[in-house]
């Protein structure tokens, strides 16, 4: 569990890292941002879908964490080229 929260607490501090270095103005869309970066799919890319990225990072297919929708490369395992993928994002609606 201590390994969990330390997960979670690491891709957040990283998540909002490079949200501060990478905020850039995000053209508007009147439909809402559809991309693997909005994991929840409700059209904007915001705190909610890192959560959910960071609640899964970490994980990969067959483990009890694991959100195929937080693998936003699809590379098998979610980790910090996810986190960064939305953050990239972060804002896009």
């Amino acid at each position: 569990m201590r390994r969990r929260i330390l997960y979670l607490q690491l891709s957040l501090l990283i998540a909002l890292a490079a949200i501060s270095i990478t905020s850039q103005p995000v053209k508007a869309c009147h439909s809402g941002y559809e991309g693997p970066e909005d994991v929840n799919g409700d059209g904007v890319v915001d705190i909610k879908d890192l959560v959910i990225v960071a609640a899964a990072f970490g994980s990969y297919p067959g483990h009890d964490r694991w959100n195929p929708k937080a693998d936003i490369n699809e590379d098998g395992e979610v980790n910090i080229s996810d986190v960064v993928a939305v953050c990239l994002k972060f804002g896009a609606h």
